[in-house]
């Protein structure tokens, strides 16, 4: 069985925008997706509390939620109001100079390839040339 990514300190996770600022803010920020607008976070705290009066147990995350432009809210929510963010595979983007050529392939070039190459460039300037 799999560790739940919202009960893990520096999981990825991910809450309602309304669930993590106010309605101003949000109608604001997205207009229309206010009601859907899903925001990024980083689990910072776990925290299981027990009432004493009904010995129930209730889990509340605590995470710091990116709402865009360099806006960073932390926030205390339960858990069922968070959700574990879907981390999209690491893959290199076809052509990626950097990307670790597959064996036997000779036309896919190495990252010493392109690291090694001389380049020789002369400066122009006003019909002069700068050395």
């Amino acid at each position: 069985m799999s560790s739940d990514a919202r009960r893990l300190t520096g999981g990825a996770v991910e809450a309602k925008a309304l669930h993590v600022t106010n309605l101003a803010e949000c109608s604001r920020r997205y207009g229309a997706n206010k009601g859907t607008k899903m925001v990024q976070g980083t689990v910072v705290e776990v925290e299981d509390i027990v009432k004493p009066a009904s010995r129930r147990r209730s889990t509340f995350i605590t995470a710091d939620y990116d709402l865009g432009g360099g806006t960073i809210k932390r926030r205390k929510l339960n858990i069922r109001s968070v959700k574990a963010a879907a981390i999209p595979p690491a893959t290199s983007p076809p052509g990626d100079p950097f990307a670790t050529p597959t064996r036997g392939d000779p036309s896919t070039p190495t990252p010493g390839d392109y690291l090694c190459r001389r380049v020789d460039v002369s400066l122009v300037w006003a019909g002069r040339t700068l050395d």
